[in-house]
């Protein structure tokens, strides 16, 4: 039986204009777009000084840009698959057997953005894939020492910037429901307060949004204590599941209206 959690309803917020410009967004610039979003959703966000994309794709910190809520990369901005327990061990670690390029499968011949030559990277030792850090010529030669110093920097800011502040973490497309599994409940608030420890925050939040086919979806945040800290979690449409690339507006919308009922229920 899963226990009776607080829940609390999405805000309301231009509710009609938000869901008129996710259906219609390919009729609107592609230039124009973050402002678009930032004007229908935009918020100013004094509940947490710092968010922390966990993934599970490069969807998460894409949205948190386009809204003008991501001040800095970090580390798991741009990575995608792999599970959030191990991003949780990544975090406890400060990061210890997390980015090897030696151990990598780099595909020079496969390239993700013409522009910028980024080409497809994966690492099969922690299902996790790399697509936007590794640049190749013309030769097809590829650096990998640019792309260390850079998660260098990134692991040393988010310690940084977690250090006695108050810090959320933010997965979106887990399949495993913490409100239907005790198990999987558990042990969240245990990685949590974990974590909440090692990063040094004053608090630490989670908010995670599941795709869970077999619960209904529902626009409110159920929310699960963890010691000082609590767990959000948010079940979407399960079709929207296929939504975490760039153009999932369906998915973008449902993570905007959870971030600012949230934020707007934590202010200062």
């Amino acid at each position: 039986m899963t226990p009776n959690f607080q829940k609390i309803p999405f805000v309301r917020h231009r509710e009609v204009l938000g869901a008129w410009a996710s259906s219609h967004v390919h009729a609107i610039p592609r230039i124009l777009r973050p402002a678009v979003f930032r004007g229908l959703y935009g918020f100013e966000q004094t509940a947490y000084d710092t968010l922390i994309p966990l993934g599970s794709s490069c969807f998460t910190a894409g949205v948190l840009r386009e809204d003008g809520h991501r001040k800095f990369s970090l580390p798991l901005d741009w990575v995608a698959n792999g599970d959030l327990f191990v991003r949780f061990e990544f975090l406890k670690t400060r990061f210890a057997d997390f980015f090897h390029p030696e151990r990598m499968e780099i595909r020079a011949d496969r390239i993700n953005h013409a522009k910028h030559r980024t080409v497809e990277a994966t690492d099969p030792h922690l299902g996790f894939a790399f697509p936007h850090d590794f640049v190749a010529d013309e030769k097809g030669n590829v650096d990998t020492e640019a792309p260390r110093r850079k998660y260098e920097r990134r692991i040393a800011r988010l310690y940084d910037e977690a250090r006695g502040k108050r810090c959320l973490l933010i997965f979106v497309g887990w399949k495993e429901n913490p409100l239907r599994s005790d198990a999987v409940r558990e042990r969240l608030k245990a990685e949590v307060l974990e974590a909440g420890r090692v990063l040094e925050a004053s608090k630490l939040d989670l908010l995670l949004l599941c795709a869970d086919a077999n619960a209904p979806a529902e626009e409110a945040l159920t929310v699960i204590p963890a010691g000082e800290h609590r767990i959000f979690v948010v079940n979407t449409p399960a079709e929207l599941s296929s939504d975490l690339g760039d153009k999932g507006e369906g998915l973008k919308r449902w993570f905007r209206r959870a971030l600012r009922t949230l934020c707007e229920c934590n202010k200062m």
